[in-house]
Order: structure tokens, then C-alpha cells, then sequence
């Protein structure tokens, strides 16, 4: 799910457009008045819904009862992750996705579908999960790590030397013109990449002290604060939300809903 998909979702939220819950939704909630549903019954509606509409809290729900009869159910947790994903939750998603790995480890899916969502938000542990992925099979494993691999744009290579040149790329820019915001910005997330947090944050803080109201400047710091446990971090995604910046909004809806809802 790429980050184009979740803020697409997102702008239907914000304005109110609603998609079709469908036919098997409406089935089942009938179905599950009439008698209590088994594990599996539930596990078939969430993934029934998933696939048939973008109605992922209701999808949530079925993996949830079914997960509540069979706590072991490692495709239920993997399911429910990716529906959480989807609305763009991302904690619950990790925990699903860790949990499913734990229940199977031998899912190349699992760890394809946590990899991806630690690639998404610039972890550097992404490219473990992806390559545990590849290693135990997963073919979509396989081809995003080959895909990357031989892409010419330095930062979306994988490998720690061509995450190094994109660096150089983005100082080299930075030299010819000590004014440009952007090239700070995407140096900061090449930066956090390879997981040298300090640095990204400077380049994010030097993003936004050249563009006061670079929303995604204020966006990519408030994040990565925010995983790092720094309370700092809600004033930043509270800028980026001010700022227009959809995940920004998103992101404080999904947590921190007692103070952002």
C-alpha cells in the first residue's frame, strides 16, 4: 500500500465521501444475528470485505472476533494489519504484522507486508524483513529488492554504499545552491535510511528554517520525533495538519485521538 494510496483514502475521509460497504458486508452482519459465527466465518467476512470494499473498519472487526475464538490465527493478525494500514493506523498495523510473524514465521507475506511499512517510513530495518521475505520465497519480496537494486535514482537504492551516494548526490546540491529546501529535506531522509537519526533531524530542521511552511518538512521531522518517543513531536504534526498536509492530519487522528479528533 503506497503512501499516494493512503492519502487518496484520506481525502475521502476528509471529505466525506463514502465508498460502498457491498453486498457480502450487509450478508454477514444478517448471517451473524441469526447464530454465533466460528473463527473462521469470521476470519472469511474480514477478508470477504477487504477485497469487495474499502469499508477496513468493518473488516477490522470480523479479524478482531476472529482473533478473539482463535488467538493463534496468524493470517487473521496479518489481515487485520493490513486493514489497519489501510486507514492508515500504522502502530496497530506493526503489531499485527509482528504478531503474525511471530505466530508463523515462516510467512514470506508477513514479513514482505511489515518490511514495506518500515520502507515507507524510512527505517533502515526495513531491508531486513524484506530480504527474510525474499529468502523464504515471497516473490514480491524478490522483485522489489531487484527493482531497487537496479534503479539509477540514488534514493531508492537499497544498499548501504548507493544509500552513502545518495547522500553525496543531495550535498552536492546543497552546495550549489545553501538555499534549497528540498535537497535538505530528501537528504534528511536518505539520512534516516541508514538510521542516522541526528543527522536527519538537522537536515529536517535546516528544511524548515529555509521554508517556514514546508508542511512536509514539518510532516517527515514530527514522524520520526514521534517514533523516537520525543513529545516534541505533536507540535510538529500539528504544523504539518495547520499546513494542509493530509497524513499529517492522519496521523495525529489515528494517535492521538483523545486530543486531535
Amino acid at each position: 500500500m503506497s503512501y499516494d494510496e493512503l492519502e487518496r483514502r484520506a481525502v475521502n475521509r476528509r471529505t466525506g465521501k463514502e465508498e460502498p460497504v457491498g453486498f457480502i458486508s450487509r450478508l454477514f452482519r444478517r448471517k451473524a444475528k441469526e447464530r454465533p459465527f466460528s473463527s473462521q466465518e469470521w476470519f472469511q467476512q474480514g477478508y470477504s470485505i477487504m477485497h469487495s470494499s474499502s469499508d477496513y473498519e468493518t473488516a477490522i472487526g470480523a479479524f478482531s472476533s476472529c482473533i478473539q475464538i482463535d488467538p493463534s490465527n496468524a493470517r487473521a493478525f496479518l489481515n487485520r494489519g493490513i486493514s489497519y494500514e489501510c486507514i492508515n493506523n500504522i502502530k496497530a498495523a506493526f503489531a499485527d504484522y509482528g504478531k503474525a510473524i511471530e505466530l508463523l514465521p515462516e510467512d514470506g507475506k508477513a514479513y514482505y507486508m511489515r518490511g514495506m511499512l518500515l520502507w515507507r517510513l524510512g527505517d533502515a530495518m526495513a531491508i531486513n524483513d524484506l530480504r527474510k521475505s525474499a529468502e523464504i520465497g515471497y516473490k514480491p519480496a524478490k522483485d522489489f529488492l531487484s527493482k531497487r537494486a537496479s534503479q539509477k535514482s540514488p534514493h531508492e537504492n537499497i544498499d548501504q554504499s548507493l544509500k552513502e551516494e545518495a547522500i553525496r548526490v543531495f550535498t552536492e546540491s546543497i552546495q550549489l545552491d545553501p538555499s534549497n529546501a528540498s535537497a535538505y529535506l530528501n537528504r534528511g531522509m536518505a539520512y534516516e535510511r541508514i538510521n542516522h537519526i541526528q543527522q536527519a533531524i538537522a537536515d529536517f530542521s535546516k528544511a524548515i528554517e529555509l521554508a517556514p511552511d514546508y508542511a512536509k518538512a514539518y510532516y517527515v521531522r514530527g514522524t520520526l520525533l514521534w517514533y523516537l518517543d520525543d513529545d516534541t513531536s505533536i507540535r510538529d504534526l500539528s504544523k504539518a495538519a495547520e499546513l494542509g498536509y493530509g497524513l499529517a492530519k492522519d496521523f495525529l487522528h489515528q494517535n492521538t485521538p483523545h486530543e486531535h479528533c
